[in-house]
Formats: C-alpha cells, structure tokens, sequence
C-alpha cells in the first residue's frame, strides 16, 4: 500500500496541480470542488480519525474519483492524500505511511 510520501513524490502519476487544460468549466468546478471538500476534511479531522468522515463526504470523493477516472482527469493532491490516508487506516496501518501517527 502507498505511504503518503510516495503519493506526494507521485505528481502527475496519482495526483495532478491542476486540471487539465481543455476540459469543461463543469470538469473544472468538479476538480476544484474535489480539492476543496479534501482540503476541508484535512484540515478538520486528525488522519488516524478519517474513517469517520461523514458517509456522504466518503461516497462524494470516491464518486469524484471515479469519476475523474472516467474522463481521464488524475485528482487533486489533496483528495489523493486524503484518499491514502482513509485506505491506510481503514487497513489497520498508519495514515501516513510512517512512525507519524
């Protein structure tokens, strides 16, 4: 499973900066909505605590990551960290991939 370093060094692999030049203003407000509720989510809950999140917020960033799937769009880095952080909890490791709890 990925540590948070790896999903930080993994630019334009699991996360883009920014979205894609040429997509729809919808697309675009997706991405940036993805990048806000990720960033919202980290900065409010402490990483061994985001398997609490709220089931809605869950299906909303899986839904947004799927769908970015779809159109071929990578997600923002924050919604990737917070993804990572979520899949590594719910496995019973630690969020970040590191003796940092």
């Amino acid at each position: 499973m990925l540590s948070v370093k790896q999903v930080l060094r993994g630019i334009n692999r699991y996360w883009a900066p920014k979205a894609d030049e040429g997509r729809s203003s919808l697309e675009i407000l997706a991405w940036h909505a993805a990048s806000e509720l990720a960033s919202f989510v980290e900065l409010t809950m402490e990483p061994g605590d985001l398997h609490l999140i709220a089931p809605k917020t869950y299906q909303v960033l899986w839904g947004l990551e799927a769908y970015f799937a779809d159109i071929g769009q990578l997600p923002p880095q924050e919604m990737a960290l917070v993804k990572v952080m979520i899949d590594r909890v719910n496995a019973g490791l630690t969020p970040r991939g590191d003796e940092t709890e």
